[in-house]
């Protein structure tokens, strides 16, 4: 037998989760008309695209040249960084030298990603493991310096 006090404490609960699922796709449905101009310039031969909106930034994922990419714009549609996920054969010989003469040289890599920032070299994120618990990220500048997780 359900009481009065647990069918309006129900109804509520019913009421609020309405009212987020609703917010929620409002807040995710629209992308700013900058955002969509900003991205189509700067990565006009995307395919594959698909939007996420935040509540400060609008991110998208896309193929481009046989590649996988994720990005990030603010509102205003202001490029902040986008990353490329690579093969570990495709990192750039001076980040596979580097890796080797760090003291996970013995771990495998698991991912690589190039990593893009405005007015910025180019930066190669990649992470080891050893066995299927260990894990340790990577960031190495263009020269090969690492630059995150020593």
């Amino acid at each position: 037998m359900i009481l009065q006090n647990d069918t309006k404490y129900i109804m509520k609960s019913l009421a609020l989760i309405f009212s987020a699922c609703f917010m929620t796709t409002i807040c995710f449905a629209k992308i700013p008309e900058k955002v969509i101009n900003a991205f189509q310039l700067k990565y006009a031969n995307a395919t594959n695209v698909k939007w996420k909106n935040d509540v400060i930034y609008c991110t998208v994922t896309f193929d481009l040249m046989n590649a996988k990419y994720h990005a990030t714009f603010d509102k205003k549609g202001e490029w902040l960084q986008s990353t490329q996920k690579l093969r570990v054969n495709e990192l750039p010989e001076v980040i596979k030298q580097s890796f080797k003469k760090t003291k996970y040289a013995s771990w495998s890599l698991v991912s690589c990603f190039e990593e893009y920032f405005p007015r910025e070299q180019p930066r190669y994120h990649v992470r080891a493991a050893k066995g299927s618990i260990r894990r340790k990220d990577l960031v190495f500048d263009s020269q090969g310096k690492i630059v995150q997780g020593k």
